[in-house]
């Protein structure tokens, strides 16, 4: 064989192990691309995996899309910052039972809770935006060092088309939401 020939025949290997190889990468799920999408504080994204009960009318995420509208361009860029501190390592899942299924996730996200007052202290003494303040802690490192906190949630997912979305139900997934803050940050940030 010639050395063109070589060269082709590599090529199309390498090809064929690269489709062979994403082509059989498990499909994440909803739970994780909502994850994923709370990384970027992308709240459409996130409405794409998530469901409410059928009963409500609402859309999901509705109230922190109403707040994040009302935050200029420099409170979402620190708020985006803060959220993409977040970690995640997607565990079980559970069997199909009564149209849901359940999965174990482990979650590192900054104590939103215990930043908020840090904040709201600096707001009181100093008179900075908040932005400003949750961004020099960023820069200095101690949120990474000293405010974030892990949690084992089980996320619910609730069958809808044929998949399994987050359900938004408040007794679902309570513990996911109360972790992500997102009204209660979004809130915060557009009043201060």
């Amino acid at each position: 064989m010639d050395t063109d020939m070589k060269k082709m025949l590599s090529l199309l290997m390498v090809a064929v192990m690269l489709v062979s190889l994403f082509g059989c990468a498990p499909k994440s799920s909803h739970a994780e691309e909502l994850l994923i999408a709370a990384r970027g504080l992308d709240l459409d994204a996130m409405s794409t995996h998530a469901v409410l009960p059928a009963t409500s009318s609402a859309v999901p995420f509705a109230q922190e899309k109403h707040y994040m509208a009302e935050l200029d361009e420099e409170r979402k860029n620190v708020l985006t910052s803060l959220y993409a501190m977040l970690q995640y390592t997607m565990g079980a899942e559970s069997e199909v039972e009564n149209g849901a299924k359940t999965i174990d996730v482990m979650l590192k996200v900054p104590d939103f809770a215990r930043i908020k007052a840090l904040v709201h202290t600096e707001l009181i003494v100093s008179g900075k935006p908040a932005a400003q303040i949750v961004s020099a802690m960023m820069e200095n490192g101690s949120i990474a060092k000293n405010y974030m906190t892990e949690k084992k949630i089980t996320v619910k997912m609730v069958e809808q088309d044929g998949e399994f979305y987050v359900s938004c139900h408040e007794k679902d997934n309570a513990a996911l939401f109360d972790a992500l803050a997102l009204l209660d940050m979004l809130r915060f940030f557009a009043m201060n």
